[in-house]
């Protein structure tokens, strides 16, 4: 099985912890036994969505990989910006599973 890593971010919060949430989710996902797809961290502002524009980014990054990937774990390491996660994810065609916390996992 493969997830697709979804980052979301809110732009007072600080790259340190975008930066922890992507190696903890790797981390968390693969010692599951679960392989894995992330977007570039270079793709946006820390690797994460926040804005609409990051939004449709991912959601076209989604469309290349599609049929990669089972499902999407959505990762709120930190208060996010919904309007980006909508438009990243309303058109997925896959199952989404919501992770809130300061690290996810």
């Amino acid at each position: 099985m493969k997830f697709a890593l979804y980052f979301g971010n809110r732009g007072f919060m600080p790259a340190e912890l975008i930066e922890g949430a992507r190696a903890d989710m790797v981390k968390a996902v693969t010692d599951a036994g679960y392989d894995y797809i992330m977007m570039d961290k270079d793709a946006t502002r820390y690797g994460a969505v926040e804005t609409r524009d990051e939004g449709r980014a991912y959601a076209k990054w989604l469309k290349f990989h599609e049929g990669e990937y089972d499902g999407v774990i959505l990762c709120m390491p930190i208060f996010i910006d919904e309007n980006g996660a909508i438009a990243a994810l309303e058109n997925a065609g896959a199952p989404i599973l919501m992770l809130f916390g300061n690290r996810c996992v």
